[in-house]
């Protein structure tokens, strides 16, 4: 029998929870094109910096198309001149018009990191973490020009475990993606016809995260700030003020306090392990990094700052 012709796709992504899917389908579809995010400047020197996805292209040796929007008459011409089968999105970070929807035979898929409906937008995988979710995992669906709300084609879930941070959680969640979008183009239009719509009035929003997003303040339940701190590491990172330094909170955990003190303020050093009062309990600061300094334990952190011992932060 004569082994049907692999289909063509476009793939768009940009970051590196992008990059495994487009592994995926350099083993068994025929990629025609690749979209990224133009170069951006980035890290502390500033630099202009590929994205993930196209420094992995450029290993690959395939042209990578970087443009602004779709609202420019020849980028909408340079896609259809590609004829993809599908267009295959992933964290790509562009709206796409109706008129690109269209124009792949099969339309196009996304793979987004949560069970949708819950947590449509742009940061599912640091939402779950911080509404302490126990559960979560990957959607494939049908782009629709509504965000997130297309037909569900697949979904597959994954645990989140107390020790996981929204950087491990996106490494699991990008590689379930990855082995989903493999399965799928083995059989398309079969998983394409069995799609099921959305459930719309459950559908739970997420935004895009700024630095200001990881303030921490103290009048919050402990299990809460932990979770907070879990979900933004690690960008935009949890933060505080100490002694008017910007101080990033990289791990923390829970602890019960002695009935003594369970009437100090909300914001106060209780001990020298960087244990802090909280709403409800307190958390310990494990592992923090000053501005423009390295990693160190909570511990280290306060030994040449014993005046913060029993002050409010």
């Amino acid at each position: 029998m004569k082994a049907e012709p692999k289909k063509s796709v476009v793939f768009m992504g940009t970051p590196q929870f992008a990059v495994p899917t487009l592994q995926a389908l350099l083993s068994g579809s025929k990629v025609v094109g690749i979209y990224s995010q133009p170069t951006a400047l980035a890290g502390r020197g500033k630099k202009p910096t590929k994205s993930a996805v196209h420094q992995r292209a450029d290993v690959l040796k395939i042209k990578v198309f970087t443009p602004h929007s779709f609202k420019q008459p020849d980028q909408v011409d340079a896609l259809k001149r590609l004829n993809p089968d599908i267009i295959v999105v992933v964290a790509y970070g562009l709206i796409l018009p109706r008129e690109i929807l269209s124009i792949p035979r099969l339309g196009c898929i996304n793979v987004h990191a949560s069970l949708l409906p819950q947590w449509r937008g742009a940061s599912p995988i640091q939402q779950a973490i911080i509404a302490g979710d126990k559960t979560t995992g990957v959607t494939i669906m049908k782009m629709s020009e509504d965000l997130d709300a297309g037909d569900i084609i697949m979904q597959k879930s994954a645990a989140i475990t107390p020790d996981v941070t929204a950087g491990t959680l996106s490494d699991v969640l990008s590689n379930l993606g990855a082995d989903m979008v493999k399965a799928f183009m083995q059989s398309p239009e079969e998983y394409l016809s069995k799609a099921w719509p959305q459930d719309h009035l459950s559908a739970t929003y997420t935004k895009k995260l700024k630095k200001s997003d990881g303030q921490i303040t103290w009048d919050k339940p402990a299990e809460a700030l932990v979770n907070k701190i879990r979900g933004l590491n690690p960008w935009p990172c949890a933060w505080i003020h100490v002694d008017g330094a910007y101080v990033k909170l990289i791990e923390a955990e829970t602890v019960n306090l002695p009935p003594s003190l369970n009437a100090c303020p909300s914001g106060m050093v209780v001990d020298c392990d960087f244990t802090v009062k909280c709403k409800d309990e307190a958390i310990v600061i494990k592992t923090l990094c000053p501005s423009g300094g390295k990693k160190m334990s909570g511990k280290a952190f306060l030994n040449g700052r014993q005046h913060i011992v029993h002050s409010i932060i």
